[in-house]
């Protein structure tokens, strides 16, 4: 997997940040890829069930477990405010971006680190249900969590936990 990320987004530097703003994503044209036959038109192979072109999605970022609470609005300092509804599950920009694009194309590898416990097993047991192909590490760390308020507009204010597992 590795080959295949340096071939794409080119070398991978030696040491990387302890912790990166954001995720890298990268954009490429699908055409120059496409294989097409002598006459410019697609390959029988390569065309999907629906007529269009078939395409292979990957992801490479990272994910936190993430209990998430609606309330009607985020506490104040000291206030306690009481949840309607709470849940957990593997989030993160890497693991929010893998769903969603699986959604869309139907087949996307993702590229992640787990801690190496019971959470972070949980966690990539949870994501291969959503039907993603995980290709992870684990690391010797705790998993990161994080906490999330959700209030009734659908805004969140999110509390991470713990270091940013990079792959």
């Amino acid at each position: 997997e590795k080959g295949l990320l340096e071939g794409v987004l080119r070398a991978l530097p030696a040491e990387q940040p302890h912790e990166m703003p954001e995720d890298g994503v990268a954009v490429l044209l699908i055409e120059p890829l496409e294989w097409r036959n002598v006459h410019g038109f697609h390959h029988a192979l390569q065309r999907g069930r629906d007529g269009g072109c078939e395409m292979k999605v990957a992801v490479v970022g990272h994910v936190e477990v993430v209990e998430f609470a609606r309330v009607d609005r985020v506490p104040r300092p000291g206030e306690i405010v009481q949840a309607t509804e709470t849940w957990t599950q593997a989030a993160g920009g890497g693991a929010v971006a893998a769903v969603e694009l699986l959604r869309l194309s139907g087949d996307t590898l993702f590229f992640t680190a787990f801690g190496d416990d019971e959470l972070g097993h949980q966690a990539e047991r949870q994501l291969r249900e959503h039907g993603l192909d995980v290709r992870c590490v684990y690391r010797d760390e705790p998993q990161r969590r994080g906490f999330t308020f959700v209030d009734s507009g659908g805004e969140r204010t999110i509390t991470v936990i713990g270091r940013k597992l990079i792959v």
